[in-house]
């Protein structure tokens, strides 16, 4: 688990420090607007155009939003309450520390 959400943070901090993503996201979104208005001189139809921004939005909300770890986190939390009705994973001071501890060792190693 932890090195699952070691890559997770690595992703993470990949997509955050390099702007290159958000300039090209803000191309496809742009392009999209433009095929939308005039869908035969890109030899498509509006229904494909729909598609594919739609699977673009999925991407980008999942992965270069920069946001999974969080999100995975969250999910985790959500799943130990439900199984076991306890939080205590989460305010265990201890587990906290050497979780750190071991995400900082491996960002260090990458």
């Amino acid at each position: 688990m932890g090195s699952i959400l070691a890559t997770l943070y690595i992703v993470d901090l990949i997509i955050a420090e390099n702007i290159n993503f958000k300039d090209y996201w803000e191309r496809y979104t742009r392009m999209f607007l433009i095929a939308k208005n005039n869908p035969a001189a890109y030899n498509t139809t509006s229904r494909n155009i729909k598609k594919i921004q739609k699977f673009c939005n999925k991407i980008y909300s999942n992965i270069l939003c920069g946001q999974l770890f969080t999100n995975y986190l969250d999910n985790l939390a959500k799943v130990i309450m439900a199984e076991t009705g306890k939080d205590f994973v989460f305010k265990n001071k201890e587990f906290n520390a050497k979780y750190l501890e071991f995400i900082k060792s491996k960002i260090d190693h990458v």
